[in-house]
């Protein structure tokens, strides 16, 4: 397996997301807040979630990580999704984070048996 894509967003400003990401709305690039120390991926609000997109060639296997810090959890939306795969257009599954602040894996907005996980994600803490 080869390494296809890695970004930390530690190292750029606001300006330069165009040159890794085919597309994004509504983020920005803050110069603190890292996991580390570094720079951030910062997108305000849950119901103005901003998103970001890399296309990537057909594989048989992903394996997909990231970093998230929530500061809140909004009681009025059930779930938010996270993350979303497609095969060209077409959603393939989404990890989405549930107001209790569980994580679910999902395909067609349905949760994948076994797909939600026990423990939380607690707010204003790296997971």
């Amino acid at each position: 397996m080869a390494l296809r894509f890695l970004d930390g967003m530690g190292h750029y400003a606001t300006a330069n997301i165009g040159a890794k990401w085919d597309t994004f709305n509504l983020v920005t690039v803050q110069p603190t807040g890292g996991r580390f120390g570094g720079g951030s991926l910062f997108s305000q609000g849950f119901r103005s979630l901003g998103q970001f997109q890399k296309t990537f060639d057909n594989q048989a296997t992903w394996v997909v990580g990231f970093g998230i810090f929530h500061t809140n959890f909004n009681g009025g939306v059930a779930k938010q999704v996270l993350l979303t795969l497609y095969d060209t257009s077409v959603t393939q599954i989404q990890v989405v984070l549930y107001r209790n602040g569980q994580l679910g894996v999902e395909v067609d907005g349905s949760p994948l048996a076994g797909g939600i996980s026990t423990g939380v994600l607690t707010a204003n803490t790296w997971h």
